[in-house]
Order: C-alpha cells, then sequence, then structure tokens
C-alpha cells in the first residue's frame, strides 16, 4: 500500500509538471508569434502570467527535489538524531519498554549499571529498571573491550563491571557478557525492534557523544547488527 502511495504521488507530480511546462511553452510560442492582442495591458497581463507559470515550475522542480530528499531520510528509518546521551529519563523509558531483548556495545558501561542496575537496598525504582526486564525473561547481552583496550584512568571501572556482571550472570541466566579484542569503535544500544547507535571517541564520554535513534529495519541499523552480532561471536570471556 504504502509503495503505491508513492508511486502515486510520483506520477501525480509528473503530470502536474508536464502540464505546467506545457502550458508555459504554449504560452511563450503564442506571446512571441503575436497570437495576443498586442495593447500593452494585454501584454503586461500575458507576460505576468508567463512569468507565473516559470515560477509554479521552479517550485514544482524544488518541491520535488525536496521530496525525493525525504524519501532518502525516510528509507533510512531514523527516528531521532540526539545531540548527546545523557538524558537518563529517555533510556529508563527505553530500557522499560524492552519485551525480548537487550544488547549492549560500549566502552566499560560503567554509566549504564549505575544508573539502570544499581544493587544498593535503597537505590529508587528507575535506577533498577535493568533488574525489572531481566526479572521479565528480557535477554540480555553486554559485549565490552577488553581492558588492555581501555584509557588506563577508566581501567578501574572495567574490574568493577566485570565483577557486577558475574554477580548478575549467576543470578540471571538470561544475562550475558562478553569482551572483545580491540579498541572500541562503536556504540549500540538495541532492545528488540529499535536501537540508538554512534561513535565513541577517545578521552570524550559516552554522554556527550551523539546519537542514531533508529528501527532496525533500517539498513543502516543492520549493519550495525550485524557488527554486534559478528564481534558477538568473536568474543570471550577474558577481561
Amino acid at each position: 500500500m504504502n509503495i503505491f502511495k508513492k508511486e502515486f504521488k510520483i506520477v501525480a507530480s509528473s503530470i502536474v509538471l508536464g502540464l505546467l511546462i506545457l502550458a508555459t511553452s504554449i504560452m511563450v510560442i503564442l506571446f512571441y508569434k503575436g497570437m495576443f492582442d498586442s495593447s500593452p495591458k494585454t501584454e503586461i497581463i500575458i507576460a505576468g502570467l508567463i512569468t507565473g507559470l516559470f515560477v509554479a515550475i521552479i517550485q514544482m522542480i524544488m518541491q520535488w527535489s525536496s521530496f525525493r530528499a525525504d524519501e532518502k531520510i525516510n528509507s533510512l528509518k531514523i527516528i531521532d538524531v540526539l545531540d548527546n546521551r545523557d538524558d537518563r529519563l529517555f533510556y529508563h523509558d527505553f530500557i522499560f519498554r524492552a519485551k525480548n531483548k537487550i544488547d549492549i556495545m560500549g566502552s566499560t558501561a560503567k554509566r549504564f549499571f549505575e544508573h539502570f542496575a544499581d544493587e544498593e537496598a535503597d537505590a529508587q525504582d528507575q535506577s533498577k529498571v535493568l533488574f525489572n526486564r531481566l526479572e521479565r525473561g528480557v535477554k540480555v547481552r553486554i559485549l565490552l573491550p577488553q581492558k588492555k583496550y581501555i584509557a588506563l584512568n577508566k581501567r578501574n571501572d572495567v574490574d568493577s563491571v566485570n565483577d557486577i556482571l558475574v554477580r548478575l550472570s549467576e543470578k540471571y541466566t538470561n544475562l550475558e557478557f562478553k569482551y572483545f579484542s580491540h579498541e572500541p569503535i562503536h556504540s549500540i544500544f538495541r532492545i528488540d525492534d529499535k536501537s540508538i547507535i554512534g561513535p565513541t571517541f577517545n578521552n570524550v564520554s559516552s554522554k556527550n557523544t551523539p546519537g542514531i535513534y533508529i528501527k532496525n529495519n533500517s539498513p543502516l541499523a543492520k549493519k550495525y547488527n550485524e557488527y554486534f552480532q559478528e564481534e558477538w561471536d568473536k568474543g570471550s570471556l577474558e577481561k
């Protein structure tokens, strides 16, 4: 149905543009052949009409270009572009909606566990949202770089997060984790049919880097998700 609507819109726009060009061409030919009343008033009216038709053609061409650009963007199925990844409430809601799986690929994941897997008894419910999903059977996979590929000042974070992962994987059989053997390049946060993808930069906190909120059936998201699976298959438990 969407393809039919798209094709109809393209055909309709092409017909309108063709008619405008045809009408303009006829008006110009008739005008220069002297087929209209030669009075100054008539000439002004006809010249204005021809100018208006030219403007209409230019507007149609611009709208056509804009339509094609929008179609290209829409084909990527981008939901939103995030200036940063520091909106805790947004991520909480994103995690809370998980029904089947959560896949995370990043640098240390320290902030993720602080915000959404707080093991303190008096922690707020929103800080325990990961536990809520695990208890409901959501499958969680965490994929991180080995310690030697992390900046020296963050290597203690790797140890503390590893301790958390070991404890949680012993408690929840639906949580798995692995390490990959190279520097982190991409950040991937996939939940069911949507993902947040983006780059990682040395010496720049993940919360200060941009991200793309995107549907997983997007050709762009598919590349990232294939990359995650490839790295997961090659990963190990060696931190």
